[in-house]
């Protein structure tokens, strides 16, 4: 195309574009005119002799509804309760016994109902840390099996996580590890050629073929 030609089209579209901002800025104005005459006429009202007249009623208040969203996520209070003893200990990795004992020692993560929203209860919230710490399920999963939002499920996790450190250190061994027990960690990692390292989180892919009812897990 000719530099002459590529010219002229973009004059003819330069045009447009600025008539359809004009039509635009003078349809936005209409509306601004239009709503500054309502609200001179309802300044000129006296609001306070229609209210005594009964003319004009203050609407009902009504109670604010839950800021969350409703999620079907019924796990938790449905289907464990329900679970036997080996059941309940294959999701969570623990007895319903061990469980209450967790609940206890962890009490400080519970949280207070607020005005807006009530909070979720202790026991279920040891109970997501439990499966999500316990399973390969991602935190996405586990959201949508407690009913609860993604982001929930990584705080209550590290809030759990956190609490178990600083209650239970007595029932973890070598928590925190001493100097001699990190340097022979250490030092085991370099000599399969992981040099200053002290620690590895999983992170293997094999290929398996699961069971069909836990494919997901």
């Amino acid at each position: 195309m000719e530099r002459r030609e590529k010219i002229r089209l973009a004059a003819i579209l330069l045009a447009k574009n600025n008539y359809l901002f004009k039509k635009k800025l003078n349809i936005l104005l209409l509306k601004v005119f239009n709503n500054m005459k309502i609200i001179n006429a309802l300044a000129s009202i006296d609001l306070t002799t229609m209210f005594e007249a009964g003319i004009v009623t203050l609407p009902d208040i009504t109670e604010r509804q839950l800021w969350k969203l409703d999620r079907s996520g019924a796990f938790w209070e449905r289907d464990v309760p329900l679970m036997d003893e080996n059941r309940f200990k294959e999701n969570f990795r623990l007895n319903r016994n061990a469980f209450r004992i967790i609940c206890e020692k962890v009490r400080g993560i519970e949280k207070a109902d607020t005005h807006m929203r009530p909070c979720i209860p202790l026991h279920k919230r040891v109970a997501i840390s439990l499966f999500a710490l316990g399973s390969a399920a991602e935190y996405r999963t586990v959201a949508s099996l407690f009913g609860v939002g993604r982001s929930t499920v990584g705080e209550i996790v590290l809030d759990f996580c956190q609490a178990v450190c600083e209650n239970l250190s007595d029932c973890i061994n070598s928590y925190p590890p001493n100097q001699r027990e990190i340097r022979k960690v250490v030092d085991g990692f370099a000599r399969i050629g992981f040099p200053q390292c002290f620690e590895a989180v999983d992170g293997c892919h094999i290929v398996v073929q699961p069971p069909k009812d836990d494919a997901t897990d």
